[in-house]
């Protein structure tokens, strides 16, 4: 069975997930996966860290349409988040949610 590998790509105002080999149309060479290989190892904080922001904002936006309803957008959860900049989560979560 083969495996499908996702990319996350943010495009305004959604998160879209494609097949990697699709979102790049080209074959990616052994030295190629050596290289994301070496770059993980050396930076594993990093994907970690990534992730858990990346949770935190889901988690943002799922408490974010709780609180507006019918009146929840993407649109205006993104724009939200953009205009409040960048600040530790539990800033953010504050300033978001903010009556």
């Amino acid at each position: 069975m083969r495996r499908l590998v996702l990319l996350a790509v943010l495009a305004a105002p959604v998160l879209v997930l494609v097949p990697v080999q699709a979102a790049f149309r080209q074959p990616v060479s052994a030295q190629d996966r050596l290289d994301a290989v070496v770059q993980k190892i050396a930076r594993p904080g990093y994907f970690i860290g990534y992730f858990m922001g990346m949770s935190e904002i889901l988690k943002m936006r799922d408490e974010y349409r709780s609180r507006m309803g019918a009146r929840c957008t993407l649109e205006a959860f993104h724009q939200r988040l953009l205009e409040i900049g960048s600040m530790p989560p539990a800033l953010v979560r504050e300033v978001l949610l903010a009556p």
